[in-house]
């Protein structure tokens, strides 16, 4: 069911609803046990995303040490027109959004293209980074409607919605 989140308290364009898993997704306690199990030791990376860890990541990749994200930018801000004029999206989904930084260059160039109805369907497991997310994507964006879903997207993609039209 899906429920109305605040931004800042009566933003009808944001949504957001939890995704249920296909299948059995272990706890914390399995995971933890089968981490102490194994070498070397490990966790499922889930776990670091609550709201604080889901902010260091975010701080993290700002830093000069970390590319990747400064990589993907650079070329979603190079490619995002041709992407969009190529794929006339409705919609645009996201797994693991966190911040929702570099999806910013798709939706602007939707808005240049002209598909001021575009979804943005961003899916996190941490409801409050998508909640921040969607604040200032709702401000930069004022046409647009944020459809957030959380949950441990390995476990729920069988259960993504999948809206009518063309999806990104």
């Amino acid at each position: 069911m899906d429920t109305i989140l605040s931004r800042p308290d009566t933003d009808e364009r944001f949504t957001c609803r939890p995704v249920p898993p296909t299948r059995r997704v272990p706890g914390l306690e399995e995971d933890v046990r089968r981490g102490l199990l194994v070498a070397p030791r490990s966790l499922p990376p889930k776990y670091f995303y609550d709201e604080r860890g889901s902010d260091l990541f975010d701080r993290i990749c700002d830093t000069p040490e970390y590319y990747p994200t400064r990589t993907e930018d650079a070329l979603l801000a190079a490619c995002a027109d041709r992407v969009i004029a190529a794929a006339q999206p409705d919609h645009i989904i996201e797994l693991g959004s966190g911040a929702s930084r570099k999806t910013r260059h798709l939706l602007a160039a939707t808005g240049r293209a002209g598909f001021h109805g575009c979804e943005y369907w961003p899916f996190d497991v941490c409801e409050p980074m998508l909640r921040q997310a969607a604040t200032r994507l709702l401000d930069e964006h004022p046409g647009l409607r944020v459809n957030a879903l959380v949950g441990d997207y390995l476990a729920g993609l069988g259960r993504l919605p999948r809206p009518p039209g063309r999806r990104l």
